[in-house]
């Protein structure tokens, strides 16, 4: 069920939005060979406490880490280790924190040093372009099953799939709300 949010519950989102972020662009900063997720999950501890939040993934469904570190062939939910990354490593990050019991959730994926393996590349440069291609056709009245269509499409005619295990969420009180309720409150 979709619940809607007062102005305060939507403030203290934008709260953890913007903690999130921060996580986000630190992170990735710290993405080069010889790190480790062991590390990058430290430093996103560090920053969920500096900023009066908690860590939303760390006790979810028995996960032990309050960041997911997904490498190369991991589609989702990687736990961190202390394997180094590699030149050429396909990294993926998903965060998230709450502040005062309101979520944010948010993933990016990069590639490590370097833009040396011809399929990162493409994969990167598929995702963000099926991405743009959804945000075209946001409109009132768009159906999610119509944004689904833009986004198949064009992936399988760049020759990738869509994994059909797994969807997108909405987010508020729970980490876990129904899809697309949310949609205004993303930070770029």
């Amino acid at each position: 069920m979709i619940t809607i949010k007062t102005e305060q519950e939507i403030e203290y989102m934008r709260k953890a939005g913007v903690v999130l972020k921060q996580i986000h662009q630190e992170l990735r900063a710290m993405i080069k060979p010889g790190v480790t997720g062991i590390m990058l999950n430290h430093r996103a501890e560090e920053i969920i406490a500096a900023n009066d939040c908690q860590p939303n993934f760390k006790g979810l469904y028995g996960f032990p880490a309050s960041i997911c570190v997904s490498l190369n062939t991991v589609l989702v939910h990687g736990i961190p280790n202390d394997v180094p990354f590699q030149v050429g490593d396909l990294v993926s990050i998903d965060a998230g924190c709450a502040y005062k019991g309101y979520n944010s959730d948010g993933a990016f994926t990069v590639i490590v040093d370097a833009d040396q393996n011809p399929e990162h590349v493409k994969l990167l440069t598929v995702t963000e372009t099926a991405l743009t291609k959804a945000m075209a056709i946001l409109k009132p009245g768009v159906r999610i099953g119509d944004i689904g269509a833009v986004i198949q499409t064009y992936v399988e005619g760049e020759g990738f799939y869509l994994p059909t295990e797994f969807t997108g969420h909405g987010i508020g009180h729970s980490l876990h709300e129904d899809r697309f309720l949310n949609a205004g409150l993303w930070l770029k």
